[in-house]
């Protein structure tokens, strides 16, 4: 039998946010919607090179997250509805349209390379009145109204972002993905087996001590 044609994302925010209950069964459709292939094709177009702006050993392009650890991620970072969510190096956007979706956060995503801040607007074209995409520095970025971040990034960056997270208002829940935060003790490490190798996350809240 044929699978019904996945909702629209309005028509899915509804029915996502109230009941977390529902969560595992809604979750399927959420995991279906991130694999959708945009239907507009990339926007071809000479962009400003950015490698003066970051160490040439600080930018290895990008490394998608699998879907279910996208899940286990947010997960981890007890978004409560209307939160903002900053995704710090944010790739197509998956984890951020799927914090949309889930729970009816206000996102936030940065990268410095042009070709993945298009990619993910496309993607997550009907829900940009809710997810905010920015061609930035991580390092030069604002935190300030963040509730949740979430981090993939290389020790040398994470090293480099460590006196601003030192500074972030009590409460804000942080997940890294593979390294943890250099000299703080995380109130969660998960592992989890993937295709080819294991994807260790951590999960911290703010004080970091």
């Amino acid at each position: 039998m044929a699978r019904a044609p996945l909702p629209a994302a309005p028509a899915l925010l509804p029915a996502l946010v109230p009941l977390a209950s529902q969560r595992p069964r809604l979750w399927r459709d959420v995991a279906r919607f991130l694999r959708r292939k945009p239907a507009d094709p990339p926007t071809r177009r000479p962009r400003p090179s950015f490698e003066h702006e970051v160490a040439e050993d600080e930018f290895i392009g990008w490394v998608p997250t699998p879907i279910r650890v996208v899940r286990r991620m947010l997960e981890l970072a007890d978004i409560q509805p209307g939160e903002t969510v900053y995704d710090l190096g944010c790739g197509d956007g998956r984890i951020l349209i799927a914090a949309a979706l889930m729970y009816n956060a206000r996102c936030v995503g940065i990268d410095i390379d042009w070709n993945r801040i298009d990619d993910a607007r496309r993607r997550a074209a009907l829900l940009l009145d809710r997810i905010t995409f920015q061609r930035k520095n991580v390092l030069k970025t604002n935190l300030r109204r963040a509730d949740v971040i979430i981090i993939y990034l290389l020790p040398s960056i994470v090293a480099k972002l460590m006196p601003t997270l030192r500074r972030l208002k009590p409460g804000v829940r942080i997940v890294s993905h593979a390294f943890a935060l250099p000299a703080v003790t995380p109130r969660k490490t998960v592992r989890m087996k993937g295709i080819d190798r294991l994807h260790h996350l951590f999960a911290y809240r703010t004080p970091l001590e």
